[in-house]
């Protein structure tokens, strides 16, 4: 089962469980992040990563991709 059918199954027993109204709720939400025009700001497949990053150290200090072997 690929990945796409899992979210399906996943989906489907959901909205088996959920009230209404919890469905109706998340339907609004996913409707008005797909209208913030957050997906158009979103990394895509094949987009280049920005050369720094922090790492998750107590200092929080920033390190070059390059460094981390990425």
């Amino acid at each position: 089962m690929g990945l796409k059918d899992k979210l399906n199954q996943m989906k489907e027993g959901y909205k088996a469980k959920a009230h209404k109204e919890a469905q109706d709720i998340m339907r609004r939400a996913a409707e008005e992040l797909k209208n913030s025009g957050i997906m158009e700001r979103a990394v895509k497949v094949g987009d280049k990563a920005t050369d720094y990053t922090e790492r998750p150290e107590p200092e929080d200090t920033l390190a070059a991709l390059k460094e981390l072997g990425a």
